[in-house]
């Protein structure tokens, strides 16, 4: 590995490491104000309006920001990855309604000066996102127009194919082969990604049109649930990450510290209590059940969240990212 590229894997690893770090601050927090308090709330989400603000809503943009930096699989995982970072400030900046003094009547509500704060940071989300999504575009078209300029880099693979099969040295003929298959695999990955890339921002402008029309003509709604939405939506994404993960766990051939199949039976138990937990509080929210179960399924949710990132630090210890197809 060169001096690059384990500079590089370094930084995807500290990068997943920190997210498990991120989501044991928001843990600590919550805990000691509990303690503080003598009882939990009914969801971690409702320790919004509590001295637990500031790590809550600055764990959840760091680990947004983490998410979209990480590198998954070319195509839909690293669409699925994007996305849950793109929903995670969301999550962060809108609270869910409360029961508190500032309300009027007994109906739970988010109190004025937290509307205005939304409005605020959920404009600017939008406003940046959409700079983003813009980069994104013209970065396209430019890829595009220079892949129609430039030669095909599969004739370059071709290419050190044919030079390698002419050499008489068997050692030097092996390594060229071994190199012409690495550039097959890298080239592999380059055409998966030129092929997602325009889906994965064609569903990011069908999620931005979709947030901003809904922020901008459903304010009531918006601010009454769309915590609950987005939360609801990354998670999905994450179950999703995480059956793809357990489907290609085998493709690294000799992981650290577990053999594949250890890590792909992690991700198939990430995946299954995340979509338990999805699946029961759907149910509860749809039968009226109050209580204080959400905390509950937010920390299993949490926990499995850590988890998967744990396992993927550990399996890609040594690379930083998942091999090429």
């Amino acid at each position: 590995m060169t001096e690059l590229g384990a500079a590089a894997c370094r930084t995807y690893r500290y990068l997943r490491l920190g997210v498990v770090a991120l989501v044991l601050l928001l843990g600590c927090s919550v805990a000691l104000q509990a303690g503080a308090d003598g009882r939990m709330l009914a969801s971690i989400s409702a320790y919004f309006y509590t001295p637990v603000h500031g790590v809550f809503v600055g764990s959840l943009l760091a680990i947004g920001v983490a998410l979209i930096a990480i590198r998954g699989r070319e195509g839909t995982e690293n669409g699925l990855t994007n996305i849950a970072g793109m929903l995670a400030p969301v999550v962060a900046f809108v609270p869910t309604p409360a029961h508190l003094a500032s309300c009027a009547g007994p109906r739970a509500c988010v109190p004025a000066v937290a509307q205005d704060g939304v409005r605020n940071n959920i404009t600017a989300v939008l406003v940046v996102t959409a700079l983003v999504l813009v980069g994104a575009a013209v970065a396209l078209v430019r890829d595009r127009r220079a892949r129609a300029r430039g030669a095909s880099p599969s004739g370059a693979v071709a290419a050190a194919g044919v030079g390698a099969a002419d050499r008489a040295d068997v050692g030097t003929a092996a390594r060229e082969r071994a190199e012409t298959s690495a550039q097959e695999r890298a080239e592999a990955a380059r055409r998966i990604a030129a092929r997602a890339f325009p889906v994965v921002l064609a569903a990011g402008v069908v999620l931005w049109l979709a947030a901003a029309a809904w922020f901008s003509l459903d304010w009531s709604g918006f601010i009454d649930i769309a915590h609950y939405v987005s939360a609801g939506c990354l998670f999905a994404a994450m179950v999703a990450i995480a059956v793809i993960n357990a489907r290609r766990a085998w493709e690294h051939r000799d992981p650290p510290i577990l053999p594949p199949g250890a890590y792909a039976r992690i991700y198939v138990l990430v995946a299954a209590v995340m979509a338990a937990a999805i699946v029961v509080a759907l149910a509860l929210f749809a039968a009226g059940v109050r209580g204080g179960w959400l905390i509950w399924l937010e920390t299993a949710l949490i926990a499995a969240f850590a988890v998967f990132y744990l396992a993927q630090t550990a399996q890609f210890w040594h690379t930083g990212v998942p091999p090429a197809p």
